[in-house]
């Protein structure tokens, strides 16, 4: 299944991302890097193969083209 986690570079987005990867689960993460923890994470996941969009959940193009990725994924 593909997956989008708002929040994804946060302490619990990035568990919850690692966990759906763990069953099998293709995971991109959306979220910012506003502080130190953040970034490491979102290099971290990248670094790990999860796809990382960096940017606001307010920012509706953004998030627009995030949801029409995963959305086209899932009708293929």
């Amino acid at each position: 299944m593909k997956v989008l986690i708002t929040g994804g570079t946060g302490f619990i987005g990035s568990a919850l991302a690692r966990s759906c990867a763990a069953r099998g689960d293709e995971v991109t993460v959306f979220g910012q890097a506003n502080n130190e923890n953040e970034s490491r994470r979102a290099e971290e996941l990248a670094q790990n193969g999860f796809g990382v969009i960096l940017g606001s959940v307010l920012d509706a193009e953004l998030l627009g083209r995030a949801c029409a990725v995963i959305h086209v994924s899932l009708a293929v």
